[in-house]
């Protein structure tokens, strides 16, 4: 248990800055990238700098490559910020997400089961429920602004 710790630390310190943000692009794709995408993608000054950070990311058995040059995530890891997104390929959104539309579906539930009768339980379930919408959407926001190809 101790091991696995001090290897996600360790991980987690390998897997930072520019090279988290070639791994972030590729763990956003469905389909391989070449080197040049991966570039574009990650808005990498030069081709060499990306085949830097893909040698460090093939280095730590997170990504391979196919004969043709094509890039891909060989394995997934969640460490660092990466650990407050869900989803897979193509579409990773917040993990606050799920619970701000959670909080929303009870308010509009609560709406049409109830309406708006004003006796003070229901107003007070309202105001809650009011209140965890507001903070669930602002730490979506906050962990949408912080994803690592965010500027």
């Amino acid at each position: 248990m101790d091991d696995d710790w001090i290897d996600r630390k360790s991980l987690e310190k390998k897997l930072s800055g520019t090279t988290l943000k070639v791994y972030y692009v590729l763990l956003k794709e469905r389909n391989q990238l070449s080197l040049r995408d991966i570039q574009r993608k990650a808005r990498l000054s030069s081709a060499s700098l990306a085949l830097h950070h893909l040698d460090k990311l093939k280095d730590l058995d997170l990504v391979k490559m196919n004969p043709h040059g094509g890039y891909y995530v060989s394995k997934e890891v969640r460490v660092g910020i990466l650990r407050f997104f869900i989803g897979r390929r193509g579409l990773i959104l917040p993990r606050y997400l799920i619970y701000f539309v959670f909080f929303l579906s009870e308010i509009v539930g609560f709406l049409l089961i109830f309406g708006l009768r004003l006796d003070p339980s229901n107003i007070v379930l309202l105001i809650t429920l009011l209140i965890a919408c507001c903070i669930t959407f602002y730490e979506t926001l906050v962990m949408w602004k912080s994803q690592p190809l965010y500027d």
